[in-house]
């Protein structure tokens, strides 16, 4: 299960209401919402006063912080926060995505397994266009990756010495699942020592040994526990090991395990294909595996069919991934960059459906494609003096606030926009009571331009 935790915020309402609610005047909070609630199962919100909330508990304003608080406090209210925590979650297997500022996860984070803050080390400036970036592109990199590799030559399992390169990515896809209008990812898989990219795959479709595949182990492990058969207790183990073939000498029953890997090896033989790409680096390759597995398994729409086998997995974390992979999937997901080169290196310049029109602009100073390029030159100055509006808004409850016009062309991603910036930062001077300007050069229209609001 995806768990979402989100900080509460300075900005409140001044009257008694729901917590979701209550924190809904900052734009960060609305925008981490949105978030959660499309990537997440349940959704919980830190409180400085009240601990963990639920979204619809009634609660009235207030003024306290954590950023405040001494360190013996900060770890009681945490220690106050995992107790509630594990009356509502499974520390161990279900997985976070903590939207909160390190004050709030920084003793929350030794007690949960499976985490990811994707905010870590952003500043108040860079948290909003980061959550609209990433609401943007919430199902855009899952249906570019499934685009990506369903172009790819696809391979049986007697082709595999076919592959023209040793060292690699190899992607399973399996009869029956799909993605929206392509064939689903089921597996994403690798091989640690340089040159074993076909002896991996071989593991796999050849070599009727599940201690030598997880891929075949877990395959097995749904095929008894979908017939309830017994047998899957033995199966759970590794009968390579000595001593354990010496403790369970009596069940092991080796002519019963043969016909076990025979049925994986026909189910592997007949129901799943693959698709490869070359990749030389040790470190890229992990990399790679890790990012595609946590991308495919934080999207919500990323899903399996009501009949798709792993469904019957005994393990919680093949069932909710959808996929046939357990580890990597609380890594941190490819991102649209990794993907370009991935693209780029496959050949793939455009990829169209009814759904998804994607190019791959290189990426850099001069990434902007065509699209991106009109989206900035609609920006106005009244967009701008909105942006930084909503900067005073997070900033409820301090006495001031310093914007720097650098900091705010950087943030919306502008390009060479200063004129225009500044000039909502002297207009904003106009609507608030008090400000004072700290830095100007004779132009005052530069990148260094900075004034103090006084909220």
């Amino acid at each position: 299960m995806k768990i979402g935790l989100v900080s509460c915020s300075k900005a409140k309402k001044d009257y008694i209401c729901s917590a979701r609610e209550m924190y809904s005047e900052s734009n960060t909070f609305r925008l981490s919402l949105e978030y959660l609630e499309k990537t997440c199962d349940k959704i919980f919100i830190l409180s400085a006063k009240h601990g963990l909330l639920d979204l619809e508990d009634t609660i009235q304003p207030y003024d306290e912080t954590l950023v405040e608080k001494p360190v013996a406090e900060r770890r009681k209210w945490a220690d106050e926060v995992i107790l509630k925590l594990k009356e509502k979650t499974d520390l161990e297997k279900d997985q976070f995505i903590i939207l909160a500022g390190q004050k709030y996860n920084e003793f929350l984070l030794e007690h949960i397994k499976k985490f990811q803050l994707p905010l870590e080390g952003l500043t108040m400036f860079k948290r909003v266009p980061k959550l609209k970036e990433m609401i943007k592109n919430l199902g855009n990199e899952t249906r570019l990756i499934h685009q990506i590799v369903n172009e790819m030559p696809r391979f049986t399992w007697d082709e595999i010495d076919n592959l023209a390169f040793t060292n690699g990515i190899y992607i399973i896809f399996e009869k029956g699942e799909s993605y929206y209008d392509l064939d689903r990812i089921v597996r994403v898989g690798t091989h640690k020592a340089d040159g074993r990219l076909k002896a991996r795959l071989k593991d796999h479709y050849l070599r009727k040994n599940k201690d030598g595949s997880i891929f075949r182990k877990n395959i097995g492990l749904a095929l008894l526990n979908k017939d309830q058969d017994p047998y899957l207790r033995i199966w759970k183990l590794n009968t390579s090991k000595p001593k354990i073939k010496k403790e369970y000498k009596e069940e092991l029953n080796l002519e019963y395990k043969k016909k076990i890997e025979e049925r994986v090896s026909n189910y592997l033989r007949e129901k799943t294909s693959f698709t490869c790409f070359e990749v030389s680096s040790n470190e890229e390759r992990l990399r790679i595996e890790e990012g595609m597995i946590a991308l495919l398994n934080n999207s919500k729409y990323f899903k399996s069919s009501d009949k798709w086998l792993g469904n019957y997995h005994p393990d919680q974390e093949i069932r909710e991934s959808n996929l046939w992979n357990k580890q990597g999937l609380s890594g941190q997901a490819l991102d649209l960059e990794e993907l370009w080169y991935i693209g780029k290196g496959q050949g793939v310049k455009n990829i169209s459906n009814n759904s998804c029109d994607l190019n791959f602009p290189k990426p850099g100073k001069n990434s902007l494609n065509k699209n991106e390029k009109d989206e900035e030159k609609k920006i106005s100055t009244k967009d701008i003096e909105k942006f930084i509006k909503d900067i005073f808004i997070e900033s409820k409850g301090s006495e001031y606030v310093d914007i720097l016009s650098k900091d705010i062309h950087k943030s919306m991603g502008l390009k060479s926009r200063y004129p225009m910036v500044c000039g909502a930062m002297y207009n904003l001077q106009k609507e608030i009571s008090r400000s004072d300007i700290l830095h100007k050069t004779s132009s005052g229209q530069s990148s260094t331009l900075k004034i103090r609001y006084y909220l």
